[in-house]
């Protein structure tokens, strides 16, 4: 049922089928949390062995018994653990197993297993018996575990990719006279890392629990919410918001409303203010059946005259596309490696980021809430070029699942629906007008974006970018375009960003992506292409072009590409990785990254000046 009133929706759904909440789980006084990170066994077939392990029904064997059984460490890849090519460029199906045993005392209790994210295809077996099957990586999913004492999880898991999946892929066999060998063909620039990329745990909860929450701020101060319930129960709701110093303000039962806030405090981006975050704590019953915590920012957004506003003020989007990407662990959540990357991140002054070109880990999202970061996040959609029917439901699948996970985060103002899609192949127009009303319809409060290749917007043909809020444009001038004279950046860019501004004169557009590749240690003077100062010459040259464009008004902020090294497949122009990075691939600055650092440094040091009052 749904209520409604002025300043406050409220929406309470009982549910008993299922499980399809995304909330991030949590321990407390009332829910339990258990681990299930650490050593499983593991078990690779032989590549393209054509369902081996499910024609032979693995998932009631003991893997551990199996000749080539090991163990490998979960979350990561499994990729770069080993010394054999065949693990790196394995193509279809491994298995994982693990042993969870619970106590008696929780036989009245819900078990509900979460996967942060399994790539790409997976089923999961409990005790033999198939609970589940996902497809994509990067976004979690979760099953309730039957009653049980003993829990054997299997879980089955295959990275190949095909022309109906997000993002696309192929593969292609290459028979020869002695040797023969499948050549996989991802259609991105980054390495295909496959395995439990990140944690697994099992929620312990009561009868009923809360499935879903929605937290959300009506300019300026008003706090409205949804929420849904998992099981049948009478039970009475209590919430409670805090301010950012914890201080109780006001304490409701649902299904009555918030009152505004006085002297609200709001969340704002890094060199513009304190992001302030407020905390809503929600109570069952007086016998307590659930309780959850979740932390939200007031702030608003808005564009005007094509400049995006946060809380009324203009904000200029200083920073970097990046990847979740590290030597061993590929794509395997680290707490290590990501507060190194958002500190060195902090050192160069930005301010913002693009999740790029997937959902990056919870902990990333709730870390830039904190810090004040700003973050787009992006769909798995990269390189989109077959939209048939069976890419549009999976691509509005991931749309929703990435929408509902991240949907509280001050942080994430805006929804990347798709990287450098093929937009001149039929029926792209029909799929991207579907999805962005699907996105808008999903979350009516976050504007929506598509980011665009280094092509002439005349290659739009379909005019997909009518349907979004503003326009990611990537391009590499003096990179893939007129290597080796940095001289005509300024102009090349310029031109570039005129013309897109011509074809969609009332799209604000982001420059989302630019620079070009240097090796660490190569030097050369003057400036070769691959050595650190042609990588700084390109840099210095597409900033002249910023600085005319910014002055304009025809773009709102600019993203370098990369903020580090990162792996790909092999390729003749890909040696050992791409080097884009103003960082290394083990994040230690290169001679750009001090360059960033002084011009990222300049902005925050102007908007700190003009707006120190937002600092109260």
């Amino acid at each position: 049922m749904c209520r409604r009133s002025v300043g406050v929706v409220v929406c309470l759904i009982f549910s008993d089928v299922g499980v399809t909440g995304l909330l991030y789980p949590q321990q407390n006084s009332v829910r339990g949390l258990d681990s299930l990170d650490g050593l499983w066994d593991f078990v690779r077939e032989p590549t393209f062995a054509t369902d081996l392990g499910l024609k032979n029904r693995w998932y009631l064997k003991v893997l551990s018994s199996f000749e080539n059984a090991t163990k490998v460490p979960v979350p990561t890849a499994y990729n770069d653990l080993f010394a054999h090519r065949e693990v790196r460029d394995h193509i279809g199906w491994v298995w994982y197993q693990k042993v969870y045993q619970t106590p008696h005392s929780r036989s009245q209790k819900r078990l509900i297993l979460r996967f942060g994210s399994v790539n790409y295809n997976s089923n999961v077996y409990i005790n033999g018996i198939l609970l589940s099957t996902h497809t994509g990586g990067h976004l979690p999913f979760e099953v309730e575990m039957p009653k049980a004492d003993e829990y054997i999880i299997t879980v089955a898991v295959n990275n190949t990719l095909h022309t109906g999946s997000v993002p696309p892929g192929a593969y292609e066999y290459v028979p020869m006279k002695n040797v023969s060998f499948i050549w996989q063909k991802p259609g991105f620039d980054f390495f295909n890392y496959a395995g439990i990329l990140r944690p697994v745990v099992v929620q312990v909860l009561g009868v009923a629990y809360l499935e879903r929450l929605r937290l959300w701020s009506e300019k300026p101060n008003i706090l409205k919410y949804d929420l849904k319930v998992n099981g049948k129960a009478d039970v009475k709701i209590l919430l409670t918001l805090f301010d950012p110093l914890g201080q109780k303000i006001e304490s409701v039962t649902y299904p009555a409303k918030f009152t505004a806030v006085d002297d609200v405090q709001l969340w704002w981006p890094r060199g513009y203010g304190k992001a302030n975050l407020y905390r809503v704590k929600l109570y069952w019953n007086e016998t307590i059946v659930d309780e959850y915590t979740e932390t939200f920012g007031f702030r608003f957004l808005e564009f005007k005259e094509k400049k995006l506003h946060v809380n009324g003020v203009p904000f200029y989007c200083m920073g970097f596309g990046m990847h979740e990407d590290f030597e061993l662990h590929g794509r395997g959540f680290n707490p290590v490696v990501m507060t190194k990357d958002l500190n060195m991140f902090e050192w160069t002054n930005a301010n913002c980021y693009r999740t790029s070109h997937y959902p990056y880990s919870e902990e990333r999202a709730y870390e830039a809430d904190r810090r004040g970061i700003m973050v787009i996040t992006e769909t798995p959609a990269v390189g989109l070029e077959f939209y048939t029917n069976e890419v549009l439901l999976l691509h509005k699948k991931m749309i929703k699942d990435m929408i509902e996970r991240d949907f509280n985060h001050p942080s994430v103002f805006a929804w990347s629906l798709a990287n450098e899609p093929w937009t001149e192949k039929p029926n792209c127009r029909e799929h991207f007008q579907e999805v962005a009303k699907y996105a808008k319809n999903e979350d009516p409060t976050r504007p929506i974006t598509v980011v665009y290749g280094p092509t002439n917007p005349n290659d739009d043909s379909t005019k997909t970018a009518e349907f979004a809020d503003f326009i990611g444009i990537n391009f590499y001038p003096g990179w893939y375009q007129d290597m080796g004279h940095p001289e005509v950046i300024p102009e090349r860019t310029y031109d570039l960003i005129l013309t897109w501004n011509k074809h969609f004169p009332n799209k604000p557009v982001l420059i989302t992506e630019y620079g070009g590749e240097a090796l660490p240690g190569m030097y050369s003077e003057p400036g070769f292409a691959g050595s650190e100062q042609y990588q700084m010459e390109l840099i210095r040259g597409n900033f002249e072009a910023f600085e005319q464009l910014r002055g304009e008004g025809r773009i709102f902020g600019e993203m370098l590409w990369n903020f580090a090294d990162f792996m790909t497949a092999p390729h003749i122009t890909r040696l050992m990785g791409n080097h884009k990075g103003v960082f290394t691939r083990e994040r230690q600055p290169k001679m750009a990254a001090y360059l960033m650092k002084e011009r990222y440094g300049k902005f925050r040091t102007i908007y700190e000046e003009k707006l120190k009052i937002n600092k109260m």
